[in-house]
């Protein structure tokens, strides 16, 4: 599922063609959390394919949109090795992967 329109609701409505030409128009959701502001979201565009980025109301589709995995299989990893317990990319052993805003 797309995830501005549930992410960003009606600023997206408001700004709809604006928002379509950003890169977030290729994030769809993945996951909620148990907080309504905290979301995972995955890249589907053929050049950051797999990329999953924090989708945190605060933070989504800025340039501070953290990458959390650089691929679907990393996340489940992560989250896996994480038991639930925390946010694994929020840990200070974790390696800073950019911003979902950067080139490369």
């Amino acid at each position: 599922m797309p995830a501005n329109p549930i992410l960003l609701g009606s600023h997206y409505l408001k700004h709809q063609e604006e928002i379509d030409q950003d890169i977030s128009a290729w994030w769809y959701l993945i996951a909620k959390g148990n907080n309504p502001t905290e979301a995972i979201v995955i890249d589907l565009h053929p050049e950051r394919l797999g990329r999953c980025y924090d989708g945190f109301h605060q933070v989504y589709a800025t340039a501070d949109s953290r990458v959390v995995a650089r691929s679907f299989t990393a996340l489940i990893e992560g989250l896996l090795h994480a038991k639930g317990t925390s946010h694994f990319w929020e840990q200070e052993d974790f390696e800073d992967l950019g911003f979902a805003y950067e080139e490369g």
